[in-house]
């Protein structure tokens, strides 16, 4: 999480504070979403029925953010329950990275190693992305 705190820093993913490490833990202090939910949550409570524009503002967001973290080298593992969403705003936040992949410095020596690992991690965040958008608005095919 260090690495998407970097300048600039973006808006749609959990801002981090600090970080105790101890012997047994580390202890993260991140904000506190005032009046969030996940996007599980959110639909649930939708009972599944959220509008065109409101699914658009969703993955338009979560796009720009996923984008930030795929450029500091952190591929999230997306999915309904780690994403952050105001009800009133509908603005989105990435959090919970326990699943993401965080890619090592590259190396000079290694070029066809990185590039597979990392194209490998990008067909992942897009099925991600496709997954969350067939859960989002059921009705469409899921092989488009």
């Amino acid at each position: 999480m260090l690495l998407l705190q970097k300048s600039p820093a973006s808006t749609h993913v959990m801002h981090l504070y600090d970080i105790f490490v101890m012997k047994d833990v580390d202890i993260l202090v991140l904000e506190y979403p005032h009046h969030g939910m996940t996007l599980f949550e959110n639909v649930q409570r939708n009972r599944g029925s959220l509008t065109e524009y409101a699914v658009k503002h969703i993955i338009r967001q979560l796009v720009v953010a996923l984008q930030h973290c795929m450029h500091h080298g952190i591929f999230h593992n997306t999915h309904m329950k780690n994403i952050l969403i105001y009800p009133n705003s509908l603005q989105v936040k990435l959090m919970d990275f326990r699943g993401a992949l965080i890619l090592p410095e590259t190396r000079a020596d290694e070029p066809i190693l990185n590039a597979a690992v990392r194209k490998h991690a990008e067909w992942a965040v897009t099925d991600d992305i496709r997954i969350l958008l067939n859960a989002l608005v059921p009705r469409i095919s899921p092989w488009f």
